[in-house]
């Protein structure tokens, strides 16, 4: 099995919606994880939008990566590339006094699951040892990597130690704009108020994951492929209303070099 690691940057407002009905204050949410809570974006929305895009180097390939769809079960086909879910590492959040906007928030349960699943997949030189340890927070929900940022979301921040384990990794990852929170359901996703078009009029309100929102998938693919057949030469637009510039994201594959 062949594998492809990428990291899938959020270019706009995304909203891949649960689909199912709520009666609380917000009528749709997105997609949240059963286990963390997190956002995801399904392996099959995955599928969908590449397929959709024709993100193929060859049209002829279409069949071979993604299956055959038919009217009977005697003619589906199903393809040779898995894709997998694409899970959140980190979302922005304001910075209320510091020199930048917004910083990367995460959390070591979600760094951890990315780091355990490179492993898992053998497409990382990282090893168990190489996991974030357990933080102490003490008095604040916020650990940042940066001196610049003392006010997140309206709260103070504490600076990391610089003999905290983890820190040369969260570095790798995020550079200098990282925070560590205590606890991601906190800070609730932002909401929009929409209006329906046409008679009905009424006011509706919908869930998203902000631009700059990182995600981390991967695309595996059979043994004795001698080439990968997908093409990330472009953006690519992930869920729904994309007609008013929602979803667009782009997909970074992450080198071996990147990940040692």
């Amino acid at each position: 099995m062949n594998k492809r690691f990428y990291k899938i940057t959020c270019l706009t407002n995304l909203h891949v919606g649960s689909g199912d009905a709520n009666f609380d204050i917000v009528d749709k949410e997105v997609e949240k994880d059963p286990v963390t809570g997190y956002p995801i974006i399904h392996g099959s929305g995955i599928k969908g939008a590449l397929l959709s895009a024709e993100k193929v180097c060859n049209s002829e390939d279409k069949e071979y990566i993604f299956g055959k769809e038919g009217n009977n079960d005697e003619s589906i086909t199903a393809g040779n590339y898995k894709f997998l879910d694409a899970k959140m590492l980190a979302r922005p959040l304001r910075v209320g006094e510091g020199s930048r906007a917004y910083i990367l928030a995460t959390t070591v349960d979600a760094v951890n699951e990315f780091i355990r699943a490179a492993k898992s997949f053998d497409i990382a030189s990282w090893k168990d040892e190489d996991c974030l340890p357990a933080l102490d927070f003490c008095n604040s929900n916020f650990k940042v990597g940066t001196n610049d940022c003392k006010n997140i979301e309206g709260e103070t921040v504490e600076i990391i130690a610089d003999d905290y384990a983890g820190k040369k990794l969260l570095e790798k990852l995020f550079g200098n704009n990282y925070a560590l929170v205590k606890n991601m359901s906190d800070y609730r996703l932002p909401i929009i108020a929409r209006n329906n078009l046409g008679k009905n009029r009424n006011l509706w309100y919908e869930e998203y994951v902000p631009h700059e929102s990182v995600f981390w998938t991967a695309i595996l693919y059979p043994e004795y492929d001698d080439s990968f057949k997908l093409c990330f030469d472009s953006v690519v637009q992930l869920g729904g209303n994309a007609s008013i510039g929602c979803g667009y994201v782009k997909f970074d594959e992450m080198k071996q070099e990147e990940r040692q």
